[in-house]
């Protein structure tokens, strides 16, 4: 038995089946965590060391260099970049997609440990970041309110951050800006020469003083007690009671003879704050920031949800506080979110509208609906078992299946429509077989719509890592309504209209009223215990009766009420068939000319295809856009503060900005992020439009600032740019002309002359060299003679200049739970002085006798790839495609006369492009292959598949038309959208060919059996077609946040779907006939 002719004959196992996949699908949906985006294992990891305050030429040659030497060597390792600043050194391993980052990351530990000791002593231990989207916080809360920044950001350390850590879901909440305590004693130089000391022997002392050990323990009786030895300060004034130093007076032997000097007498003990790197700024105020973090897998908007709660309850214990919300990840999510189930719902109803006009009883397009919700409810099934999250991706392709779900369910209801009503049978019957003389086509079609997906894990980089969740979920949800079309609807179907089946054997025999006591009793507690399932089985009935009934009169009502529409409805499309089958007899007779022109539609359409603008992925408007400012290496961060609030001031002057929430200063998390610089001489300011307002138009009149900064100092970041478009895969711009040579003065001639080629350019903006050529510094060189002349170590006058200026950590003071530095140092008037420099002395001898001071430039930063100096232009598309804006570059560059020392190569985002570009077209081609593997099976013949997959250079025709319509670009999501198309528009061309070769089995010719099949199937081929259609439309239009993302993929299967429609109901008969006709001729010739 079949499973249609099964499903009839157990309505209620069919039911109970269904009620056990939606209560199953039900429990998933609550369990499925909510994000932004898949999660993406982007293969980078960056190596952070810090080395302060030393030279970039320094930090390379001592650091950088040693670190990739060990990290080029670990297992998977693609590519090594570095950057080398003023006390930074970070080194970027790009491994290849799929490589398990947790097993990479094990492995480049192990290396930096081995290297640990070849890095001088005072470099940090080498960091290693892992470059994840989930690092990024998913909030961003601004503070104030405090009497000042210190008790602000003292308040948001111990209540706010940790009332949000103990949120599940929460896994850090970081403090920024603000200020922070720190204990400096500020000694004076005269009273240190006076006395004969160093800052070197005042931190020792210091240390020393601040004590606490273990002391072993002691036994009393039966009780052993332990020992603690306590001698850490207690409060910031005992600090100045220290003694730093014992000395002797005029030789005597006594205590007497001693003199104390303690800290007091040579330096101020200060209870104040540590040097500031970073300010955050909200609102045109400086406030203390809140970077909120959520775990890996947690839902977004669950946890989002809580931290706003808990933010209110905060505010009512502190009235005075304020807490602004300046970014919320999980607002653009649920939006995102929003706009897919709205899409879900409108393009369901807009397909019950079309199939109640095509079988004009309400009870059909009702079971054919009921396959949109029950199949998306099965997909979260298996959405939770696969580990696949709600996304915009995940949910897109469940908005792409919208159409394409009742498909299957459209082919066997419109056939079973035709049994009852063409061929007179009765419900049951008219179910079974109409389920089961389409079943093996709707299964084909599944399937080769499923396998085009297939070739998706072939698919490396964002592209691959992005679709899998979207070709899981489309994958899901068909075999979802494959399983509904095969077995719910035919049982649905055999119960409209009087199509009750007959009451079984046990239901006719009559009940007989046994005798005796105890087969009385028996026959009592039999009913008894029955009884709850014989009400259960009642109200079923009684349900079924009522909808049964209702569904009756509602169809008569509608018939009534409609019954106009739906003739003037009929009338047309009897019309549009009549006209229809005139084409397609005129086509039959003149194959030719079909065939030709159809061929020259093709190549007209892919020549205009070429020049269809090409991008990686298309930008997303995600209601907000980021600003960044870098000025010159070395200014102070009250110079770059300055700056940023001229940026800010005219950002919160326009009115379409809601918030800008500003960070000035380093930022240690950038880092991990990219390889754009974080320094005291940087800002980057988060823009949050108003809602309804679009963010392009906004961001065009930031960069109008520009002009007051120096060139490439300010950046308006939009789209791929931002945090979202590094998730997908943006890089630090859209491309990226790199100068290689050792030589750095003779590379960056070259990158300004590159700069100023491009800056000539209309395609491309924001052209900046990523490296400048140098900055002022005082170099110090030792004389190592004077130095041995003396007696004096070459590396105690280095550590004497670094105490000075810098000052020395000598200790910790611990309140409660904070552990606060004591530095030793000079009074900030002195430490930044020349003349505290050429007034030091080491061992008493003036430091001028034994170093050179001379002025000099020294690089920036120095910028390396494969081990290798390299200097980086960049530049982004503002008009025009990338690919575009990369051959006008080309042909630019090709003017400048290469070199042997100097030569350059085009990166940036064209590279993760046309990989992807190229993996889409490995994936079209192999999806064919499956297609026609899966025909062939289907229908036992070499031949027809090609029949059918004419349909697919067709589809082609339409998509491209409906990207140029709609002034869409090539990008991944509209490549994959033509990947889509292969497996789609087969599947009428599928159900026409099968419907044709059962009409010749029957017996008519081959003329005949394509005319027949033109009449029979051409209802169901525009209702399929028309409810894919509308179910896509509002994913096509773009309509709300993160849609921007899915509309190139949905007009691109809309319009191939349309045009390929169109065509295959001519050109497919006519390729069929043709492909016969030569067939009989071969086999004509061999048997003669």
């Amino acid at each position: 038995m079949s499973i249609p002719g099964a499903s009839t004959k157990k309505p209620v196992a069919v039911w109970m089946l269904f009620l056990a996949i939606i209560l199953l699908g039900g429990i998933s949906y609550v369990r499925l965590p909510i994000d932004l985006l898949p999660d993406v294992s982007y293969p980078r990891l960056v190596i952070y060391t810090s080395y302060p305050d030393v030279a970039p030429a320094e930090v390379e040659r001592l650091v950088t260099e040693r670190i990739e030497g060990q990290a080029a060597a670990a297992p998977g390792v693609e590519r090594v970049t570095s950057v080398s600043r003023e006390g930074v050194s970070l080194v970027t391993l790009r491994f290849a997609w799929g490589t398990d980052m947790d097993f990479a990351m094990l492995n480049v530990r192990e290396r930096m440990d081995n290297v640990r000791e070849s890095l001088p002593e005072s470099a940090s231990r080498p960091a290693i970041l892992r470059v994840d989207p989930e690092s990024d916080p998913i909030m961003t809360l601004s503070v104030s309110g405090g009497i000042d920044l210190w008790q602000t950001k003292e308040l948001a350390e111990t209540v706010f951050r940790r009332r949000l850590e103990q949120l599940d879901g929460v896994a850090e909440a970081a403090v920024t800006g603000g200020l922070d305590r720190e204990i400096q004693v500020e000694v004076d130089p005269g009273l240190l020469d006076s006395y004969g000391l160093t800052i070197q022997e005042i931190s020792q002392a210091l240390d020393a003083a601040n004590v606490s050990a273990p002391g072993g323990t002691i036994l009393q009786g039966r009780y052993r007690y332990p020992l603690r030895t306590l001698g850490e300060f207690q409060t910031v004034e005992e600090i100045a009671d220290v003694v730093v130093a014992r000395q002797a007076i005029g030789g005597g032997a006594t205590s007497e003879g001693y003199r104390v000097i303690r800290l007091r007498d040579v330096a101020r003990v200060v209870d104040g704050f540590a040097e500031r790197e970073t300010i955050a700024r909200y609102a045109g105020e400086e406030s203390v920031g809140l970077l909120v973090f959520k775990e890996s897998g947690a839902n977004t908007v669950t946890v989002a949800r809580a931290v706003e709660d808990v933010l209110e309850q905060l505010h009512d214990e502190y009235p005075a506080m304020h807490i602004d919300l300046a970014d919320d990840q999980a607002g653009f999510i649920a939006d995102s979110i929003t706009n897919v189930f709205q899409a879900l719902v409108f393009g369901g109803v807009l397909a019950f509208l079309v199939l109640f006009l095509f079988l004009r009883d309400p009870r059909y397009p009702v079971a054919i609906a009921l396959a949109i919700p029950i199949s998306v409810v099965g997909t979260f099934a298996l959405m939770d078992a696969a580990g696949v999250s709600l996304n915009i991706m995940s949910l897109g392709g469940l908005a792409l299946g919208v159409g394409m779900l009742v498909d299957n369910s459209i082919v066997v209801l419109e056939n079973i429509f035709r049994h009852r009503e063409e061929l007179g049978k009765d419900p049951v019957a008219a179910a079974a077989a109409g389920a089961e003389e389409v079943q093996a086509a709707i299964t084909a079609s599944t399937l080769t719509t499923i396998s085009v997906f297939g070739p998706i894990i072939y698919v490396e980089g964002v592209a691959g890592e992005l679709f899998k969740d979207l070709s899981l979920a489309v994958t899901f949800s068909l075999l979802a309504s494959l399983l509904v079309a095969l077995t719910l609807l035919p049982s649905l179907a055999a119960r409209f209209a009087g199509g009750r089946e007959e009451r079984t054997s046990l239901e006719r025999v009559a009940v007989e009223r046994p005798s005796g006591f105890l087969r009385i009793t028996l026959w009592v507690l039999k009913g008894i215990w029955f009884a709850p399932f014989r009400l259960i089985s009642g109200g079923a009935r009684l349900a079924t009766a009522l909808l049964r009934f209702w569904g009756v009169g509602i169809a008569r009502f509608l018939g009534v009420v409609f019954g106009p529409t739906l003739r003037l409805f009929d009338r047309l499309f009897d019309g549009f068939s009549a006209w229809y089958h005139g084409v397609l007899e005129w086509s039959l007779d003149h194959s030719g000319r079909v065939l030709v022109s159809s061929g020259a539609a093709l190549a007209v359409t892919l020549t205009l295809g070429l020049t269809l603008q090409r991008d990686l992925l298309p930008d997303v408007d995600q209601g907000a856009f980021n600003i960044r400012l870098e000025l010159d290496e070395g200014t102070a961060l009250d110079a770059t503060l300055e700056a940023a609030t001229l940026v800010e001031s005219a950002a919160l002057a326009d009115p379409d900005i809601e918030a800008v929430f500003s960070n000035v200063g380093r930022d240690v998390r950038a880092y991990a992020a990219g390889e754009e610089a974080s320094g005291l001489h940087t800002a980057t300011f988060q823009v949050r439009v108003r809602d309804g307002v679009a963010s392009a138009p906004v961001a065009d009149r930031m960069r109008a600032l520009a002009s007051t900064f120096p060139p490439g100092a300010l950046s308006v970041q939009t789209g791929q740019a931002t945090a979202l478009g590094t998730m997908l895969g943006g890089s630090e711009a859209d491309v990226a002309v790199r100068i290689r040579s050792e030589d750095l003065d003779a590379a960056y001639v070259v990158a300004e002359r590159v700069q100023a080629l491009l800056s000539e350019l209309s395609g491309v903006g924001n052209v900046r060299i990523g490296t400048e050529l140098g900055q002022p510094e005082v170099q110090i060189e030792i004389d190592r003679a004077a130095c041995a002349s003396y007696g004096i170590d070459p590396q105690l006058v280095a550590g004497t200049i670094d105490r000075a200026m810098r000052g020395d950590i000598a200790t910790e003071f611990v309140d409660f739970d904070r552990k606060i530095d004591i530095v030793v140092r000079y009074p900030d008037a002195l430490r930044y002085s020349r003349a505290t420099l050429d007034g030091l002395r080491v061992q008493g001898v003036p430091i001028r006798e034994l170093v050179h001071v001379r002025e000099a430039l020294g690089p920036a930063q120095v910028r390396r790839e494969e081990q290798a100096r390299v200097i980086p232009v960049y530049a982004d598309v503002v008009d025009g495609g990338l690919d575009e804006a990369i051959g006008q570059i080309e042909a630019s560059l090709a003017t400048i006369v290469p070199s042997r020392d100097v030569r350059w190569e085009v990166g940036g985002e064209n590279e993760e492009m046309r990989r992807s570009f190229r993996d889409l077209a490995f994936a079209f081609g192999l999806a064919l292959i499956l297609v026609y593997m899966i025909l062939a099976a289907q229908f036992e013949s070499f031949v027809h598949p090609f029949t059918i997959l004419i349909s697919v250079p067709l589809a082609l025709v339409g998509a491209v038309l409906a990207l140029i319509a709609t002034r869409q670009g090539l990008n991944t999501m509209s490549l994959i959208g033509g990947v889509i198309l292969v497996g789609i528009v087969v599947n009428d061309a599928i159900v026409k060919v099968d419907f044709i070769n059962l009409a010749k089995t029957r017996g008519l010719d081959l003329r005949a059996a394509i005319l027949e099949a033109g009449r029979v199937r051409l209802r169901p081929i525009i209702m399929t077609t028309v409810t894919t259609v509308l179910g896509l439309t509002p994913m096509a239009l773009g309509i709300g946040r993160g849609s921007d993302l899915r509309a190139p993929l949905a007009i691109a299967v809309i319009g191939g779907l349309v045009v390929a429609t169109a065509l295959t109901l001519i050109v497919v008969p006519v390729v069929y006939q043709t492909v016969e006709f030569a067939r009989l001729r071969l086999t004509s010739g061999f048997s003669s």
